[in-house]
């Protein structure tokens, strides 16, 4: 399951970067809403966990599949997309966008 398998990753970039201005939020668009929040929790997320109820950010962000994850600088643009698991040079290829 590519979501379980990226939690750890996700964890130790959060921890490695949060000096950087590294956030990061996971975002409920077709799961449903206890089962997820149960799986968050189980896996270690300590990142804040929204629900997307009415599909919009699914329809600003165009999601394509799970997992999706974006790189959006600390101005509000979008600099990157991940669609599909991530793998540690990914995200550090990716974060770098953001970074500057």
């Amino acid at each position: 399951m590519p979501c379980r398998d990226e939690f750890p990753l996700l964890a130790a970039k959060l921890a490695e970067h949060a000096p950087d201005g590294l956030t990061v939020v996971g975002v409920l668009t077709d799961d449903p809403v206890e089962p997820a929040r149960d799986f968050v929790s189980r896996y270690g997320a300590s990142w804040p966990t929204v629900v997307d109820p009415d599909k919009a950010l699914r329809a600003t962000y165009r999601i394509a599949g799970r997992p999706q994850t974006y790189f959006i600088d600390r101005t509000g643009v979008l600099r990157s997309i991940q669609i599909g698991e991530m793998r540690d040079a990914d995200f550090e290829r990716q974060f770098a966008q953001i970074a500057r």
